[in-house]
C-alpha cells in the first residue's frame, strides 16, 4: 500500500503543479470480489476479499476513485484475471500455475496442476491484458461514472476445459 500511495502522491503533486490531473490507469484484480460470486459479474458486484491481495487492491481502487473526485488524478481501475502466457517468475503468486500449463504443454514436460481439473478460473491472455489497460487509459474522462472500475471480459474456463 505505501508504494502506492507513494506514487499517487507524487503524480498529484505534478497535477498541481501543472495544472492538470494526471491520467492513472490501476491493474486491479477479480481479487476484490471473493468467493461465491454470483453467475455474471462487473463493476456493481459488490467487492468482498477474503485475502489480503484482495483487500489491497480494493484500497487503491477507493483511494483512486476518491482522488479522482477530489481533481487530485483523472483515475480508472481494470480489475484483471490471472494473466496467462506470462514469463515464468520465481514467485509463487496464485495465478502462477496458469501460465505454468502452457508452458509445460509447449515444452511436452509433465505438470501436476496444484487444482483440480474442475476448478474454473478466469482467463485472460497479455495482449489482451495490455489492450484493455491501452483503451482504459485513451478514454476521455467525460462520461465516466463515479467509481471508474471496470472488469473487463474474460475467458471463464475449467482447467479442464483449457487441458
Amino acid at each position: 500500500l505505501s508504494g502506492m500511495l507513494a506514487l499517487f502522491e507524487r503524480l498529484a503533486k505534478q497535477a498541481t503543479e501543472q495544472g492538470r490531473a494526471a491520467r492513472v490507469v490501476y491493474a486491479s484484480s477479480v481479487a476484490v470480489l471473493g468467493e461465491s460470486l454470483p453467475p455474471s459479474v462487473d463493476e456493481h458486484t459488490l467487492p468482498r476479499p477474503t485475502m489480503s491481495y484482495g483487500v489491497h487492491k480494493l484500497v487503491g481502487e477507493l483511494i483512486l476513485a476518491d482522488w479522482t473526485r477530489r481533481g487530485k488524478l483523472d483515475g480508472r481501475a481494470l480489475r484483471l484475471p490471472g494473466i496467462v502466457a506470462r514469463p515464468a517468475l520465481s514467485a509463487g503468486h496464485g495465478s502462477a500455475f496458469m501460465s505454468q500449463i502452457f508452458r509445460a504443454a509447449q515444452s511436452g514436460q509433465s505438470y501436476t496442476c496444484p487444482v483440480s481439473p474442475s476448478a474454473t478460473v478466469w482467463w485472460m491472455s497479455r495482449r489482451c491484458c495490455v489492450d484493455n489497460l491501452l483503451h482504459a487509459g485513451r478514454m476521455s474522462a467525460e462520461g465516466l461514472h463515479v467509481g471508474r472500475v471496470w472488469t473487463p471480459p474474460v475467458l471463464h474456463l475449467s482447467v479442464q476445459e483449457i487441458v
